[in-house]
Parts: C-alpha cells; structure tokens; sequence
C-alpha cells in the first residue's frame, strides 16, 4: 500500500525578534485611544519592577532626529519604564503605512483598556473605503461599523463625547461585561443602543448606563 504523501506545510507565520533601543527615540502616535486609571498605571510599574518588562512595544520607523520610531501599542509601558527610571526599551519594529498603524493600534486596544469612542471615531474617519480591511481586522460588524462612519462625519457629536471621555469616564477602571442573547434579543438590545446614542449624542458604555438607570427609576415607582 503506497504511503501518502504529506500535505503542503502551511504558510509560515512571521516572526518579528524585538530588539533594545533608547527609550527617548520612542514617541506616542497621537491618535492613541486606550486609558489606564492612575492606581492601574501604578500597578503596571509594580508589575515591571517584579517581572521584568515581558511585552515590547509596538513601533514603526520616523525620521524626527533623535526620535526614531512611533509607538503603535504600548505607550503606557513606555511611560512606566520612562518613571522607572529605565533608558532602554524592548521593541517589535513593523512598517506599516499610516492606515495600518491606526488599525493595529486600535485592533490591539480593543483587547484591552477602555477605548474613547470619540477617539476611536477619529481614527477610522479617513479609513471609510477600507471597510472590508477594517472589519476583517477588528471584528466589527457591518452596523457597528457604519456607526463609527457616522459619529465620525458628526463634528459637533466627536466634541461632546470628547469633553465627556476627558471629564468623566476616560480614566476611569471598566469592567468587562460579556453575555450570549438569542439573535432576536440582539436586535431589541441593539434597537436600544441606537436609540439612546442618537438622542444622547453618547457610546453604547453611556447608553447602556442610562437604560438600566432609566428601569431601575421606573421599577422604584407606586404601583
């Protein structure tokens, strides 16, 4: 009985090795939506300190003299190491255009942090034609998506939840809250969220505050 032969080996990821460099010829992107409460940040030193620095930063290449290269994830890291007291880094270089600096920097702050929606808006305003690319990589849905178009064509919508994310909610600690619905109380949930963030001008966090505080209001109420 003939031996069959193996199957095509799959195509191979690319490994990219960090390497050490100044910690001054780093600087943060300025489109950069993650948060981090202040006793979260003192807990990331804490961890540096105890751990060692495990997780380089992400950057791209610029040419600004002395500043070499653009931080795309891990600016908070880079800031703890800066207070720590530390004058070396570990990166992970990637040449990525500008539109694939935003959506790695956005892709990776969905995992983690609370992410200004405001900001996030911004972001991806001048990424409308790359629809297809955008949602692939962040794993937004088509509605989620055309959301963000919207917010972000709203100027005078982008400044109030800008002023709100800066006043209140932007450094705050957020929990994750994730659940499974059936498809029909997903449409109702999401009828919902679209209601109160058109009326509010505000993101689903805020619109899913003010519905629950809305039935709690009216439970409480006589018979």
């Amino acid at each position: 009985m003939a031996r069959k032969k193996p199957s095509a080996a799959p195509s191979s990821v690319k490994m990219i090795e960090a390497a050490i460099v100044p910690i001054g010829a780093l600087r943060p992107n300025t489109w950069n939506p993650n948060k981090m409460a202040p006793r979260l940040f003192e807990a990331l030193k804490a961890s540096i300190l105890a751990g060692g620095f495990v997780q380089p930063a992400v950057v791209r290449p610029v040419d600004e003299g002395d500043v070499r290269y653009e931080i795309l994830d891990g600016e908070h890291r880079w800031r703890a190491l800066g207070e720590i007291g530390s004058v070396d880094i570990s990166v992970i270089v990637v040449n990525d255009t500008e539109a694939q600096a935003r959506i790695r920097t956005v892709g990776m702050n969905r995992l983690r942090g609370e992410m200004a929606s405001a900001q996030v808006a911004s972001i991806l305003a001048g990424l409308a034609e790359e629809e297809e690319t955008v949602r692939s990589l962040l794993g937004y849905g088509e509605k989620e998506f055309t959301d963000l178009m919207a917010l972000a064509s709203d100027g005078a919508a982008l400044d109030r939840l800008a002023t709100a994310d800066e006043s209140s909610g932007a450094l705050e600690e957020f929990i994750t809250i994730s659940f499974a619905v059936p498809e029909s109380a997903h449409l109702v949930i999401m009828e919902a969220f679209d209601r109160v963030m058109a009326a509010e001008s505000c993101d689903k966090n805020v619109a899913l505050e003010r519905i629950c505080a809305d039935y709690l209001a009216g439970s409480e109420r006589p018979a």
